[in-house]
């Protein structure tokens, strides 16, 4: 027996289709001299055959007594279902790709 564990709508036109949400960070610690910004960067869309998701999350600290770093991890992927095949999300990704990349400096 089979059973729907989810639906979503697929919106009707590609800019509705698509999410966006950016962030932006910065804090200052006084007593430690220190220093941090962040910005995080994500972005969907979704089709009748596909998901496509990309990511972008970095962040910078420095202070006086420490050398600065710097972290980036981006990650991309991209979900088909053919014909309806791939039932869930898991399955979906037998059919798709996925990269990452991250980095320390």
């Amino acid at each position: 027996m089979e059973a729907i564990v989810r639906m979503t709508p697929i919106e009707s036109t590609i800019a509705d289709r698509i999410e966006i949400r950016v962030d932006l960070g910065h804090s200052i610690a006084k007593a430690s001299d220190l220093e941090q910004a962040s910005f995080g960067y994500d972005f969907r869309y979704r089709g009748e055959t596909r998901r496509i998701n990309f990511d972008i999350d970095a962040s910078t600290s420095s202070s006086e007594s420490d050398p600065s770093s710097t972290r980036v991890f981006t990650s991309f992927s991209v979900y088909y279902t053919y014909d309806g095949q791939a039932e869930n999300e898991e399955e979906a990704s037998d059919y798709g790709s996925f990269t990452s990349l991250g980095w320390k400096f």
